[in-house]
């Protein structure tokens, strides 16, 4: 009787397989495999024309850890024999190293994904120098194929319908190019979600940045040039900070005359990084 290793266990010890055997020769009929990691989502309308399904998925948990967070969790979990400290040091080390690697044009195989440099836009002669708007340089993110093996082992688990009075599904430094992750102070933005117009008359309502350590402190996004229930267009305010989630509040309820009499709160599930 020949036992077959479960695809991925190289990366999941802890993985469970069970076997059924015909009573002819005991060949392997099926395999089960336990998945040990999960991703709990809500479900949000879709409003996507060509989409076959109605929902989207949004994950549930706080999509970012920080290094010492994962440097804890490496410590007390995954067996790093080392001292907290010691963890932080050397990951840290060992991303600057990366960094350096990659500004000097190589690219860098990590293992589950790779890092490569990328220049962008075109060049009008072969003597024209680089012009950072022009040409700007990016860092592109590969999936490898050891990722891939990692994801197919991951079960998602749909905890229902999230609250549709309203959501926030994307920020975008449109000068940048960048989407949910960085912004730059005066930058133009996009918003895109669904019911988040910012309208109302409490003080309060408005688009705000706020701290994602601490959210009592805010800026107040002033100069906006759109606002309509999916998209809001305006300039990146200046923080204090540098991660930020967010937050729009606002009393719209479809009717320019006629606000809702408490103030609805929409928060991003990511945060956006000062640059």
């Amino acid at each position: 009787m020949r036992r077959v290793p479960v695809r991925g266990s190289h990366f999941l010890p802890a993985m469970a397989d069970a076997y059924r055997y015909s009573p002819e020769g005991f060949n392997m009929q099926k395999k089960i495999d336990e998945r040990l990691h999960t991703i709990p989502v809500r479900l949000y309308p879709s409003y996507l024309p060509t989409a076959e399904g109605k929902y989207l998925a949004r994950i549930e948990n706080d999509p970012f850890l920080s290094i010492n967070e994962i440097g804890a969790s490496m410590k007390n979990r995954g067996g790093f024999t080392g001292s907290y400290e010691d963890a932080i040091e050397h990951v840290r080390l060992f991303l600057w190293e990366c960094m350096y690697k990659l500004a000097d044009g190589f690219g860098v195989n990590l293992g589950y994904f790779s890092l490569v440099p990328h220049v962008g836009g075109t060049f009008s002669s072969p003597n024209e120098s680089q012009n950072d708007e022009r040409h700007p340089v990016t860092i592109k993110y590969r999936r490898n194929a050891k990722m891939k093996e990692f994801t197919d082992e991951i079960a998602v688990v749909v905890k229902g319908l999230a609250n549709c009075t309203g959501w926030l599904d994307e920020f975008t430094d449109i000068d940048e190019n960048e989407t949910n992750s960085i912004f730059v102070p005066g930058n133009m933005c996009l918003l895109k979600g669904n019911e988040i117009t910012a309208e109302g008359p409490d003080p309060s309502c408005g688009v705000f940045f706020a701290d994602s350590d601490n959210p009592s402190n805010e800026v107040r996004m002033t100069r906006i040039a759109k606002n309509s229930r999916s998209e809001i267009i305006g300039i990146c305010p200046n923080t204090t900070w540098q991660h930020s989630k967010i937050v729009i509040r606002t009393q719209f309820m479809g009717y320019k005359t006629k606000f809702l009499k408490t103030v609805r709160v929409i928060e991003s599930s990511f945060i956006i990084e000062k640059v």
